[in-house]
């Protein structure tokens, strides 16, 4: 979801202008869609061969940037996360705001279980054994999972991946995007990656508050996260802690 984006509309006034600016080259950008923290500066852009001084304001001319993110994309690749480009720095920032993951205690321990949850951000849906089908089919009439196939359907997608009908539902009715369940778990990993996880994280799960008692609290938010195995710990259980101990000498 990138904010500068090459388009024309109504709210860019009169159009010959408008019209002229983005044959010129210009990009604008929709203040409709502002967030604080985002990252967007003056050398970020420059490295995407922009040029800052052709960047408007839809609602008024001059140069927006949005400074001081969050997290910021250098910070995520030294964590180590895969596939790490601008407008998935720029999606987890929109997420970490709007789910109020902004404490230092919060976003470690978010980013260390979607760290793991993730592969390293290098799988975004549930991994599964052949048959495809038939391995899913065991969640049928699981997770608020009524009807055959939904197992498959809704299997886990994102950075923490939300899994069943049950949540699909609420994450859909919550966003107002009712293509979540219709379409299932490739459109949230296309188009929600991030904020299912932080959703997940923030309403479904209601971690927060857990996450601002400590160190000694790990274990809690990983079971919270992804349950127990049968050792009464989460799966991949030193590798949250590897993850944790990584991001918290990074996010200070």
């Amino acid at each position: 979801m990138a904010y500068y984006n090459k388009f024309l509309d109504e709210s860019l006034g009169n159009q010959q202008w408008a019209q002229g600016m983005l044959d010129s080259g210009t990009y604008f950008i929709d203040t409709d869609n502002y967030v604080q923290g985002v990252y967007l500066n003056f050398q970020d852009l420059s490295k995407r061969g922009i040029d800052p001084s052709k960047v408007r304001d839809v609602n008024a001319p001059g140069i927006n940037i949005l400074t001081n993110p969050v997290v910021s994309l250098e910070e995520l690749e030294q964590i180590g996360f895969e596939n790490v480009n601008f407008d998935m720095a720029v999606d987890l920032n929109m997420t970490l705001l709007k789910y109020d993951i902004t404490t230092t205690d919060r976003i470690r321990r978010f980013l260390a279980q979607t760290y793991v949850e993730s592969n390293h951000g290098s799988r975004l849906t549930e991994m599964y054994n052949d048959p495809e089908e038939e391995y899913f089919s065991q969640y049928d009439g699981r997770n608020g999972n009524a009807k055959p196939g939904d197992g498959s359907k809704f299997r886990g997608a994102g950075y923490i991946q939300i899994t069943g009908r049950d949540v699909y539902q609420k994450f859909a009715d919550f966003i107002d995007d009712r293509k979540i369940v219709e379409e299932g778990y490739s459109y949230v990993a296309e188009h929600y990656a991030w904020e299912a996880a932080g959703y997940f994280w923030s309403h479904y799960k209601k971690i927060n508050p857990t996450a601002d008692k400590g160190a000694e609290v790990l274990l809690t938010v990983s079971i919270k996260v992804n349950g127990k195995n049968k050792k009464g710990l989460p799966n991949g259980w030193k590798d949250r802690q590897d993850a944790y101990k990584r991001v918290s000498e990074i996010i200070n």
